[in-house]
């Protein structure tokens, strides 16, 4: 048995005391806590190997939730310190940003300040009885709904006027042209709104699975990306390749493996290639290099040459080896395993053919 202990901080390299820390690992309890200091300890009885895979998950009030796999070994029981980033202050209860509802209450008053003014007006041009002029009129905002990528064209004249003024040059104009067209909507990058992005926050649940966009579209190494959060999938994002005119969601606990595993980076696992979808009693979505996989047994992500083969020779999760159970491991010597239900793949880095072992302690 082997005592392991970490340590919890927030940003400001200070303790967080309380944080709850689920664990997932064999022979360990399923939850501790952290100390004033921060810490938490947990001993891991090492049965057969010489490594565990596992995940945990910290939790403290005000603050976002930490969630990573990790792999324990008895040569080392120090664990990596979590640093926890404290929930955005710039959201409320009702989902909605801040800065968008001051925008639209700034519209508001400036409307109503408008309107008095108009009044005013009226009733002054009234008792001098000066002679009307003409109404101004107002265009009508159009949309550009001809491409893939649509423009908005603002209003830009006075949205108020009277048929009797004394001086029609003393309304202000662009009395709407407010903080509106700096808020936050799905799809858009501050300039246009890419549809694609519109149709995939639909397909997927809209605001009650997707929650509301915290940022505008924008670049992130070959693609687009748009993140999301307060949904029922907590936290996610909008993804689309430059290399494909379709965008893809990513939510949830694929969200959290997916960030983990390096994302966009060219380390990392790629764009999606499809939206998540259910196969044979479990979860898998498909990226540019690899592919992320959910079972009962828990979820994983498959690279390179171990997936290409279990994917082109195994048939993949509907095949004789199932889901996997673990995520892709060195053991020294260029050998690289990754074990499932019914077995294990053993890639080799050297060029010897990588196979299938369907037992699985015979793998090493």
């Amino acid at each position: 048995m082997v005592n392991f202990i970490g340590r919890v901080v927030n940003q400001k390299n200070m303790p967080v005391k309380g944080a709850t820390v689920s664990l997932e690992f064999q022979g360990t309890p399923p939850i501790v806590y952290t100390d004033s200091q921060g810490v938490y300890r947990f001993t891991v009885n090492f049965i057969s190997g010489s490594s565990l895979n596992g995940r945990i998950r910290v939790e403290a009030i005000g603050y976002e939730t930490n969630d990573r796999y990790i792999e324990l070994s008895p040569n080392n029981s120090n664990l990596e310190e979590f640093r926890l980033v404290e929930n955005d202050p710039d959201f409320a209860s009702n989902k909605r940003p801040i800065a968008i509802r001051v925008a639209w209450i700034t519209a508001a008053a400036t409307v109503l300040a408008a309107l008095i003014g108009s009044v005013a007006m009226l009733s002054k041009s009234s008792e001098e009885r000066t002679k009307p002029t003409s109404p101004v009129n107002i265009p009508r905002a159009q949309t550009d709904n001809s491409s893939e990528i649509t423009t908005t064209t603002l209003l830009k004249e006075p949205v108020f006027s009277t048929k009797e003024t004394s001086s029609p040059e003393s309304i202000q104009p662009n009395l709407l042209k407010s903080k509106i067209s700096e808020a936050i909507k799905v799809g858009y990058d501050g300039l246009t709104t890419y549809r694609t992005f519109i149709k995939t926050f639909e397909k997927n649940g809209g605001s009650f699975t997707l929650g509301s966009p915290i940022d505008n579209v924008q670049s992130w190494e070959n693609g687009l990306i748009q993140n999301f959060t307060n949904g029922s999938e907590e936290r996610g994002a909008i993804i689309k390749s430059y290399n494909s005119d379709k965008a893809y969601w990513v939510g949830a606990e694929f969200w959290q493996v997916f960030m983990a595993i390096g994302g966009l980076k060219p380390e990392g696992i790629g764009s999606p290639e499809t939206d998540r979808y259910k196969t044979n009693s479990g979860q898998r979505q498909n990226f540019e290099r690899g592919a992320i996989f959910q079972s009962s047994r828990g979820i994983f992500p498959m690279f390179a040459g171990i997936y290409g083969y279990y994917r082109d020779k195994e048939g993949g999760e509907t095949g004789r080896l199932g889901f996997p159970v673990s995520k892709e491991q060195g053991v020294g010597n260029g050998i690289h395993l990754q074990y499932f239900e019914n077995g294990c793949i053993r890639y080799d880095e050297h060029g010897s053919p990588t196979r299938t072992i369907m037992n699985p302690n015979r793998c090493l």
